[in-house]
């Protein structure tokens, strides 16, 4: 994943504490970020092609699907490990020249539309401010918005830890919990949005 990306989380996160945790923006087409790799999507979706671009903190994989009326691309990066956890997803407009690597969603399976959470292609920017519910970033054409929260340890999440973190976080040594970040991103062309992303990490 980006590192710009992480690095305006940590600086922005405390404008999004106690106004929501983001959670709402985290599915989309069935899969929920943080849960399962593009692997999975992969086998649930059909044949298609991991891009990778990048290095270290700048790299990220994609896998993209075409439907009806957008194009929907679910990510990893560098923290989603040699794995590629689904870290992330995208909707936008159906155009580009990589859309060569984009095969039609199956038509097995409910085509998403492209809506997530009150977010929907062509929606203006203060629109965009409206449905996330928090401060946003202005960058150009790029709108940001930032969620932090907290999400405890599960007895899962404790037995794949190594045992001297274990014997930490049970001594109150360290935290008991890991830090949930949730970025949505929303991309504009007159004043108009043409793709929004967003990215979940959590981080110990």
């Amino acid at each position: 994943m980006r590192t710009l990306i992480l690095l305006i989380m940590v600086l922005f996160a405390p404008l999004a504490i106690g106004a929501s945790t983001g959670a709402r923006f985290a599915s989309f087409g069935g899969f929920r970020l943080g849960i399962g790799t593009l692997a999975d999507v992969r086998a649930a979706l059909g044949p298609a092609k991991m891009i990778e671009s990048g290095e270290a903190g700048e790299y990220e994989v994609r896998l993209c699907y075409r439907t009806k009326q957008a194009t929907v691309t679910y990510l990893s990066g560098e923290m989603g490990g040699p794995n590629h956890d689904l870290l992330g997803v995208s909707v936008g407009a159906t155009s580009g020249p990589d859309m060569i690597n984009c095969p039609q969603w199956p038509a097995a399976r409910r085509e998403p539309l492209p809506y997530l959470a009150g977010l929907t292609l062509g929606m203006s920017k203060n629109a965009f401010k409206r449905a996330v519910g928090v401060d946003v970033k202005q960058d150009g054409n790029i709108s940001r918005a930032f969620f932090l929260s907290r999400r405890d340890f599960t007895q899962t999440d404790l037995t794949a830890m190594p045992q001297d973190v274990r014997n930490l976080v049970a001594s109150g040594g360290s935290q008991n919990y890991f830090d949930v970040q949730i970025s949505v991103e929303a991309y504009f062309a007159d004043d108009r949005l043409t793709r929004f992303e967003v990215w979940k990490v959590e981080t110990q």
